[in-house]
């Protein structure tokens, strides 16, 4: 994303520094979080929820306009949606001409007026440049990567420096795994790829990158740091734990502030306030709300081991009632009692371990009732694959989605799976 920006050198004394501005960022499971994270301090401030569950990527044009990709579901054609910087509600604008699997990455160019994605091959895994037009959602191929690793990789990131040119940066599923070659430049003309990172392993928790006006290039994750676009390497403070952005483009203005109405004129009493109407009698409360997140969605390596997995559930209910939600732990693969502790939102820690071939998936449901006895709840999961490898990984993220969306629709855990774990205590 290529942003125009004029400076003017001016000195001047006493006066504020002006405000940093923020930046904002999409969480790649669970609901799909919008976020906006503050420069200056790496906080975190909800924003909503896509409508649209999870996605990969995020890219900005220099009017404002936020894009990304809608999620890859069987039998059904991907989308290019747009996303409300002040609600983080996702819009479909308009189907896509090619199926772009497994694309994890997204920019926009202001030279050409398109969109850039990276889609990766499922059976060659050779990542190729495309370009989106956002206005009929028509693509085209421009040519492969060229990216070389030792193991499985993704391209989860892309961004346009305010020069013009393509940066983009690998990483893995869980940000713990082998990221790939690191940060890097793409021509846009071939699609060729330049890697960048030559100082050691590049940072393993990277998922998504974005450019500040200034030139300075910001990288998050389940962190988020300023880096290094000479090197690959991080540069600074990691500023704070995220919940896996997985998308991220810079806001270079607040929100504008509700326009000041004009007071009337001297000789002209203002109009009596407007008295406001007593909701009817019978008018119920809006019903309870609750969202479920998890930071680190897989669990490596199984050392057998209880380790935190920044689980985080919100709740909306109406003022009085109880906010604090229950929680539930399923699990497969023979898990027990005790593989699932301090069950409680920030605190809950899970056993690294797994018995068999398909790994183990926890399921974490988040209940909510109100004083009206209607309930709400969420789900989210946490898994520990088989082995390392791409294909373990990826079997066992599926099964994972494929059981929250049977609780979904069943509201009970489905066959094999064991309550272990329930809190807080009350």
């Amino acid at each position: 994303m290529r942003r125009l920006a004029l400076y003017i050198p001016v000195l001047c004394f006493g006066l504020p520094a002006p405000a940093l501005a923020d930046f904002i960022a999409v969480e790649q499971f669970g609901q799909g979080t919008v976020v906006r994270i503050n420069e200056s301090t790496g906080e975190r401030q909800v924003i909503g929820l896509t409508g649209i569950g999870g996605v990969q990527n995020l890219a900005r044009d220099p009017s404002g306009v936020l894009y990304t990709l809608g999620p890859e579901l069987p039998g059904t054609q991907r989308s290019l949606y747009t996303i409300d910087a002040v609600t983080g509600v996702a819009t479909e604008l308009v189907p896509l001409s090619g199926p772009l699997r497994l694309s994890a990455a997204l920019a926009f160019s202001a030279d050409t007026g398109l969109l850039y994605a990276v889609a990766r091959d499922a059976v060659t895994l050779v990542h190729t440049l495309f370009t989106i037009d956002p206005r009929t959602g028509v693509t085209a191929a421009v040519g492969p990567l060229g990216l070389r690793g030792l193991l499985t990789f993704n391209v989860t990131a892309l961004d346009f420096s305010p020069e013009g040119i393509l940066y983009g940066h690998t990483g893995s599923p869980t940000g713990t795994l082998y990221p790939g070659p690191g940060l890097f430049t793409v021509d846009t003309t071939t699609g060729e790829a330049t890697v960048v990172t030559s100082i050691g392993l590049p940072p393993l928790w990277v998922q998504t990158i974005a450019f500040a006006p200034d030139g300075t290039l910001w990288a998050a994750g389940l962190v988020f740091a300023k880096m290094d676009r000479n090197t690959g390497q991080v540069i600074g403070p990691e500023l704070s734990t995220l919940r896996f952005m997985s998308g991220m483009a810079f806001l270079d203005e607040a929100p504008p502030p509700p326009p000041e109405e004009e007071p009337p004129p001297a000789d002209e009493a203002p109009p009596p306030p407007a008295e406001e109407e007593p909701p009817p009698a019978d008018e119920a409360p809006p019903p309870p709300a609750v969202t479920c997140s998890i930071s680190s969605p897989l669990l490596w390596p199984p050392n057998d081991r209880l380790a935190p997995v920044g689980f985080s559930a919100g709740v909306s209910v109406p003022p009085g009632v109880d906010a604090t939600p229950l929680i539930q732990v399923f699990a497969d693969d023979d898990a027990q009692v005790g593989d699932a502790v301090d069950v409680a939102p920030e605190t809950l820690r899970l056993r690294a371990v797994r018995q068999g071939h398909a790994g183990r998936v926890y399921l974490i449901v988040a209940w909510v009732t109100d004083a009206l006895d209607r309930s709400a709840f969420e789900v989210c999961s946490v898994a520990v694959p088989h082995n390392r490898s791409g294909r373990a990984i990826r079997r066992v993220l599926a099964r994972a989605a494929a059981i929250e969306t049977y609780y979904r629709a069943a509201q009970e855990a489905p066959p094999g799976f064991a309550l272990i774990g329930e809190g807080p205590d009350r």
